[in-house]
Order: C-alpha cells, then sequence, then structure tokens
C-alpha cells in the first residue's frame, strides 16, 4: 500500500543520510589527523560564519528555539569551511542533547583579541567523569545500543582538532542538570600571535 511504501522510502532516506554524515565524520576525522597540523588562516568574519551555518541548519519550524546574541564579533583567523564546520557540528550536538522543546543559545562575544562563541543547551547534562573523554575519537557518553543519540562519537573530537588546527580552542566550559555551554575561542586578526591570545582565556569562560 502507498502509505506503508511511503513510510519504507522515508526510513531508507533517514537511513541513507546517517551513512553519508558518517562517512564524511571519517573522511574529516582521516583528514585533520594527517599533515599538516596547522592549516594556512586568514580573516574571516566569524558572525557571518556562525549565521550562514545557523541558517543552513535550523528548520524553519524549530528557530524560535534559537536564542543568537552575536554582538559584533570580528574577523578572525580562521579558514572559512573549518570554522563553519566546527560550528555546524557543536550546534547539532546541542540539538541531539536536548529535547524537541528546549532552548538553544548562541552567544557571542570579545575578550581581549580572542572572538569566544559559545553554544549552550538545556540537555541533561554530562557526567563529571566523561567531561574531557567527550572530545576522544568514538568515545559516547551512552555507550548502550538503545542509545537514543545516534553518531559514531565523532562530531566534538572533529571540533577540537579542526579547532586546534586553526590555532584555536574547544572546550566544555559547563555542564549540569540545567545543560551544557560549550566553548570556541579564536584569535582575532587583529592579533599577530594566535597562542598568546588565547592564553588568558579560562576553560570556564
Amino acid at each position: 500500500p502507498a502509505p506503508e511504501r511511503r513510510s519504507m522510502l522515508e526510513s531508507v532516506d533517514r537511513q541513507s543520510e546517517q551513512l553519508w554524515n558518517l562517512i564524511e565524520d571519517l573522511l574529516l576525522a582521516s583528514g585533520v589527523e594527517s599533515p599538516p597540523a596547522r592549516v594556512a588562516t586568514e580573516g574571516v568574519c566569524a558572525r557571518a560564519a556562525v549565521e550562514r551555518v545557523l541558517a543552513g541548519v535550523v528548520p524553519a519550524g524549530h528557530r524560535d528555539r534559537f536564542h543568537v546574541d552575536l554582538a559584533d564579533l570580528p574577523p578572525v583567523r580562521a579558514d572559512e569551511p573549518r570554522l563553519d564546520r566546527i560550528v555546524a557540528k557543536l550546534l547539532d550536538n546541542a540539538v541531539k542533547h536536548s529535547d524537541s522543546n528546549g532552548a538553544i543559545r548562541v552567544e557571542g562575544r570579545i575578550k581581549g583579541d580572542v572572538a569566544l562563541i559559545a553554544i549552550e543547551d538545556e540537555g541533561p547534562g554530562i557526567p563529571a567523569a566523561d567531561r574531557e573523554r567527550i572530545f576522544d575519537r568514538f568515545y559516547q557518553v551512552d555507550q548502550s545500543s538503545t542509545r537514543p543519540v545516534g553518531g559514531a562519537g565523532l562530531g566534538l573530537y572533529i571540533c577540537r582538532q579542526l579547532a586546534e588546527s586553526l590555532g584555536g580552542r574547544v572546550w566544555l566550559a559547563r555542564s549540569d542538570t540545567a545543560g551544557s555551554r560549550f566553548c570556541l575561542a579564536l584569535a582575532t586578526t587583529a592579533h599577530g600571535r594566535m597562542g598568546e591570545a588565547l592564553s588568558g582565556i579560562r576553560r570556564n569562560t
């Protein structure tokens, strides 16, 4: 019957998309582990990057869940495709670990010569023992075969590797029963040396 055919085809479509995303992640993970460890950077508009990713990944009917405050983020030292991928992965992580009505906040601000982008969800939080391990390759907090969140445990690993290839940093700033807050820090083009610019940024920013 037509309704059953449609349901089956929609299931095939969803599974195919998940498989494609997994292949992309595996290829990307392989790429960030290979030389060169650091890529050439240029001035990239951080605000435009976040807005571009949001426009591409947020379904029209769910935009009221996203509360965005980007202020006046300056250009940062980055590679545009890599910056887009980091932001997309952090947003995807927030969506996956929030219920359908949970708010997601995207905040941008300047601290000295560093641009900070924070993405905060209202998920269940991450156990203290797992808060650093979540950045390991293939690691997932819920290891069961019946876990509600799919994926291969590569998203946050890729985020950290890409950020470090740009001379930046990604970390978990806070996580409790009210949700989790992840931060991305990149040096602005106003600063000549990225290591110095990031040295004063605290992990609980």
